[in-house]
């Protein structure tokens, strides 16, 4: 019984053992099917990236030229501020002149080896005495195709720096040149930054010189819309009215402290400028009290030179240094009667600024260089002042006020109305909006007119490239006309 009893128990156990075996086997058929039929992605070699072009380091930077003074002098390493800080203003007052949008910037010139279209340029400048850093990059185009580039490449100047550069000075900028991300050439360019003081008021083309033939047709053929251009059968006269802007100041607190000079020395009762209600006294206002302060502070003529260019110091610095020449007693005459708001008209002639005063139709020329000359004439005035001395000042001023007027009619007048390109005038208020003095300090960096955001771009002006490539002997205009 007890053997029987075991029996049946195997027996019970054996459909589970059979079901177990049966999964057993199953399960392992799945892992066969699996294993068998998942369908595999073919094995795909890894691509290996393009390379990129790889360029040898080396002097890829040819040269970087000066674009100052409309490029007319880009083959002497000068850099002037006053043109500098007054570009980007200029070219705003004379925004329908396609020479004025060309001809006149703040950039510089680059001439490089052409790494191929396509290529991405980076340049990265650094920061020196008169620059911040700066870069930006430039794709060579398609249609670029010369061994050599000519780039027109923005600076950031440090404008604050440049509004206290009294002196001539050398400075090197430097560039780290980039083709599609790999540095190439690292190159320095060393220029002669003058004097915020240094500046030329006209260029002139002597059309009596070949060399000087493609250069006019060249300017010609860009056009000159109102830009202060004077031309007939002798010359090509280009004048640079708007820079000499920054040496005007009829905000310097000196004008007040002169007004009341004027007033209670009794030469004039009261200046009523722009509220005259006749010419005469707007004369009185500007033209008299002007000569009579520089007769009373005894400001002797004294030429200041410098290479060419013209030294110009302003109103503040003549009466303290008590000497200026024509073009310095020009911008303070200029300075007061703005400060008045009283017209006044700068008349360029061979080797000469005057002035003059007028209202519409009624003019009154007044040379201001004739109290620089003529103020020995008479003795030095009392303090205070006496009747005797202010019977003086009018017999002088009268003799003054005929020659100026005498010169004006007799020999600027005809010449002017013949055409002569020597002779040019301008009235400088309506460019005050666009360009503060430089007496303005350190606030004139935010009140001067703004720039546009400049990147790279190439060389437009065919002067230029034809200059650069060495194919123009005339470029540089001259300075000084008899």
């Amino acid at each position: 019984m007890k053997i029987f009893k075991l029996r049946r128990t195997a027996l019970l156990w054996l459909p589970t053992l059979i079901l177990a075996s049966i999964l057993s086997f199953a399960s392992c058929g799945d892992d066969v099917t699996n294993n068998n039929y998942y369908i595999q992605e073919p094995e795909v070699p890894p691509t290996e990236e393009e390379p990129q072009p790889s360029y040898p380091e080396g002097e890829w930077v040819e040269r970087v030229y000066s674009l100052c003074e409309y490029g007319f002098s880009m083959h002497q390493p000068t850099l002037y501020p006053a043109w500098l800080l007054q570009a980007e203003g200029v070219k705003r007052y004379y925004a329908d002149s396609p020479f004025a949008q060309e001809y006149i910037t703040d950039d510089l010139l680059m001439t490089l080896r052409n790494p191929g279209a396509g290529t991405r340029i980076t340049l990265r400048m650094e920061a020196s005495d008169i620059c911040h850093a700066w870069e930006d990059s430039y794709t060579v185009p398609q249609d670029l195709t010369g061994e050599t580039l000519a780039l027109q490449i923005p600076v950031d100047w440090d404008y604050n720096v440049l509004l206290a550069w009294h002196t001539d000075r050398l400075v090197k900028l430097k560039w780290t040149l980039l083709l599609d991300g790999q540095e190439v050439d690292r190159h320095t360019e060393q220029f002669n930054c003058r004097s915020l003081r240094c500046y030329t008021y006209r260029y002139y083309y002597d059309k009596s010189i070949p060399e000087f033939d493609d250069v006019i047709n060249l300017l010609k053929e860009t056009g000159f819309g109102s830009y202060s251009i004077e031309e007939d059968d002798k010359y090509l006269c280009i004048y640079s009215d708007g820079f000499l802007m920054g040496y005007i100041d009829e905000q310097s607190p000196l004008i007040d402290r002169l007004k009341d000079s004027v007033i209670r020395d009794g030469i004039v009762s009261y200046l009523t400028g722009l509220f005259s209600p006749t010419f005469e006294e707007r004369v009185e206002c500007t033209a008299k009290a002007f000569c009579y302060l520089l007769l009373k502070h005894r400001v002797a003529y004294s030429a200041r030179h410098s290479d060419e260019r013209q030294y110009l110091r302003t109103i503040d610095e003549l009466f303290a240094n008590h000497q200026g020449y024509c073009v310095e007693y020009a911008m303070a005459f200029a300075s007061w009667c703005m400060n008045l708001g009283v017209s006044c008209m700068l008349v360029a002639v061979p080797e000469h600024l005057s002035t003059n005063v007028y209202n519409g139709d009624q003019i009154c020329a007044v040379d201001m260089t004739y109290c620089g000359s003529w103020y020995t004439y008479l003795p030095p005035f009392s303090n205070p002042i006496t009747d005797q001395d202010r019977k003086d000042f009018l017999w002088l001023y009268s003799e003054i006020m005929n020659a100026s007027n005498l010169d004006y009619e007799e020999i600027y007048l005809p010449d002017m109305q013949a055409g002569d390109a020597r002779y040019h005038s301008f009235d400088p208020a309506p460019l005050r909006p666009f360009l503060p003095s430089f007496n303005i300090g350190e606030r004139y960096a935010a009140t001067r007119a703004a720039a546009p955001i400049k990147s790279i771009k190439p060389v437009k002006s065919e002067l230029w490239k034809k200059a650069i490539k060495g194919e123009l002997i005339g470029v540089s205009a001259r300075t000084t006309i008899l």
